[in-house]
């Protein structure tokens, strides 16, 4: 079986490997972390030095910024938006609106990379609306459930 030609145009679902990936090229997957250290820069403020993988390699990466994505308003108990951590399918919906739920409870299963994630309920709350259905092909940052306390 030959390898796909790495310079090809390749569509925005195909899968990039470590290995294929140039110099200055952008990415949009997900990949494993494999190492996480919290540092500092001279102003005071916090970055990651990261070291993402997949099966074919390992890749250096930096996420600047920490502390103005950590201290960014998150939804308040009067209501919250549960939204997909990456692209995937629907394969379970658990919830539909008016349940309540319990804080940590599972609302949607996702399905990502051949791994289920389970999404849950950041609180006690009532689901306010359900905007997908089992099979649905979601987007990173797609809604998918919304709840009020």
């Amino acid at each position: 079986m030959d390898r796909p030609n790495s310079s090809a145009p390749s569509s925005i679902f195909a899968r990039m490997f470590v290995r294929e990936l140039e110099d200055g090229q952008t990415v949009d997957q997900v990949l494993m972390v494999r190492e996480r250290e919290t540092r500092r820069k001279r102003d005071g403020a916090s970055y990651l030095k990261l070291v993402l993988a997949d099966r074919t390699g390992t890749l250096p990466a930096v996420l600047w910024d920490v502390d103005a994505a950590a201290s960014e308003p998150v939804s308040t108990p009067e209501q919250a938006a549960i939204t997909a951590p990456m692209p995937g399918t629907v394969i379970k919906v658990l919830v539909e609106p008016g349940t309540h739920v319990t804080a940590r409870q599972p609302l949607v299963v996702l399905e990502a990379m051949k791994m289920e994630t389970p999404l849950v309920s950041p609180y006690d709350a009532t689901v306010l609306a359900v905007h997908v259905a089992e099979g649905d092909r979601v987007a990173s940052g797609a809604l998918l459930v919304e709840l009020e306390d």
